[in-house]
């Protein structure tokens, strides 16, 4: 993670226009299956907006995990370079979101001073937040003009969950049972008509992305692991693994604090993520039921 850091301020030196270093921009441009080094800082994910991801959902639980002190200061010089080099507008909201929950899993709250200090550094947070709304254009254009028509980018994503979301309303049965793996696409395009109208209706950015969905690639994606799951895997599959999740780490008794948070984080960050083969959700599941709760010595030998 500190080589993508160093990588992310490489590709921020070359993007800069006195310099404006071609073949570094070149060489990024080759190796990312998903290019947008030639615009912003992607660092070394997939996308930049994952970088809250890789931060949150990562980084944080395992310093949690080990208390090492160089995790703990990577974290907030990764998200506030990530915030300065300008790669996206999620990682704002991502920070924020992540420094509240961190403060309420941090805070001891039966002394009065440090719940005092709590209040202050909500209200920090508070401010901090509204001048990014203010600073920040994309930000400002969608508390201006909203989520459908303020950012060409989160316009679309809420489309590709809107539109197999809207199928769900029209077949119970796949939405009780899925269409099966990998048919988003055909869930996209029973959906399409009436989320397009929708979506018209209510004043959303039109694109050619989301002109696109009206006959998807078989790849079609939703962004989001609650939409995805539940039309490839069906409602009952959903709550069935949720279920699960909860009854494993209840009978391990895993429920802390610190675990309640990580489950609350891992759940908001996963709205607009959906990969299954990332590894928060099995680095939760295995470090709730195992080294958490086995003592400090068990801790320490990670």
């Amino acid at each position: 993670y500190v080589a993508a850091f160093l990588i992310g301020i490489l590709q921020y030196i070359a993007l800069e226009r006195h310099l404006n270093w071609q073949p570094v921009l070149a060489y990024f441009g080759g190796a990312l299956y998903r290019n947008y080094a030639s615009v912003r800082p992607q660092f070394m994910f997939a996308e930049p907006s994952y970088i809250g991801m890789h931060l949150f959902g990562v980084l944080l639980p395992v310093f949690w995990l080990t208390r090492d002190r160089k995790i703990g200061i990577l974290i907030p010089i990764f998200a506030a370079g990530a915030i300065a080099m300008g790669s996206g507008t999620r990682i704002i909201l991502d920070t924020v979101v992540a420094t509240f929950i961190w403060l309420i899993e941090t805070i001891n709250f039966h002394s009065r001073k440090v719940t005092a200090g709590f209040v202050g550094a909500l209200g920090l947070l508070g401010a901090g937040g509204l001048s990014a709304i203010i600073i920040n254009p994309r930000l400002n254009s969608l508390a201006t003009n909203g989520l459908l028509a303020g950012d060409g980018s989160m316009s679309a994503r809420i489309f590709h969950m809107l539109a197999p979301m809207w199928s769900w309303k029209h077949d119970l049965s796949h939405f009780m049972f899925g269409w099966g793996a990998g048919n988003i696409s055909n869930a996209v395009r029973t959906g399409y008509a009436g989320a397009r109208q929708w979506y018209d209706t209510h004043g959303g950015a039109p694109s050619t992305e989301i002109d696109g969905l009206a006959n998807p690639p078989a790849d079609t994606f939703t962004m989001s692991i609650y939409a995805s799951f539940i039309t490839e895997f069906g409602l009952f599959c959903f709550l069935a693994f949720l279920l699960l999740v909860l009854v494993h780490v209840a009978v391990h008794h895993g429920w802390s604090r610190r675990n309640i948070c990580w489950f609350i984080l891992l759940a908001y960050l996963y709205i607009q993520f959906e990969s299954y083969a990332f590894y928060a959700i099995p680095l939760f599941i295995w470090a709730v039921c195992t080294i958490m709760n086995r003592g400090k010595n068990n801790i320490n030998s990670l």
